[in-house]
């Protein structure tokens, strides 16, 4: 497959984990600033209805894996990801892992982020590394099969999230062609 047209490209440099690990010292004190701090976010907002068609779809071409380890425990948390935001608070997060199963769904190691985030990751190894590949995912039978509770109503937003702080290992990933909708249409989110 080709490169999309469009493309945000995800990189955790060697300069921005120095930074961040001197911010991580800094603000212990806050587990959400500790989030925020760790990890590289590029979003855009997204209010839509979330339905039983509701659909994610989007292109990714992952180079680098910053995990060396699986990444469901905080000390090795270090991961890429696309992220929906619902509106009753919880964040689901499709990620790669290095090491995880596929359909493996977990919450999220770190303090101040557990109760709120999921992971669920769909591509696992490293034999694709390289590849463009298009995702598609029914966000709404994902929330209730790896969230759990009452579906939310609606999708705030959907953002990007590239985390190497616990390994300082780089992750590089390029996202395209990202679309959010119901049934068979399909928007652009960015």
């Amino acid at each position: 497959m080709s490169a999309p047209a469009r493309s945000i490209d995800l990189k955790c440099s060697l300069l921005l984990r120095v930074t961040l690990f001197a911010l991580l010292i800094c603000v212990l004190a806050s587990a959400l600033v500790l989030h925020q701090a760790r990890t590289r976010i590029r979003d855009h907002v997204e209010r839509s209805g979330a339905t039983p068609e509701t659909r994610l779809q989007w292109a990714w071409k992952v180079d680098t894996l910053p995990a060396e380890a699986p990444e469901d425990v905080a000390i090795t948390h270090d991961y890429l990801s696309i992220a929906v935001e619902f509106d009753n608070g919880q964040d689901l997060t499709y990620m790669w892992s290095r090491a995880l199963p596929v359909a493996h769904a977990f919450r999220c190691p770190l303090e101040g982020w557990h109760h709120r985030e999921t992971h669920l990751v769909v591509r696992s190894g490293t034999g694709e590394l390289g590849r463009w590949l298009t995702e598609t995912r029914n966000v709404y039978e994902d929330y209730v099969r790896a969230v759990g509770g009452p579906p939310p109503e609606r999708v705030l937003r959907v953002w990007l999230i590239a985390n190497s702080i616990f390994g300082r290992r780089e992750g590089r990933a390029l996202f395209g062609d990202t679309r959010l909708g119901d049934g068979a249409r399909l928007e652009p989110v960015w």
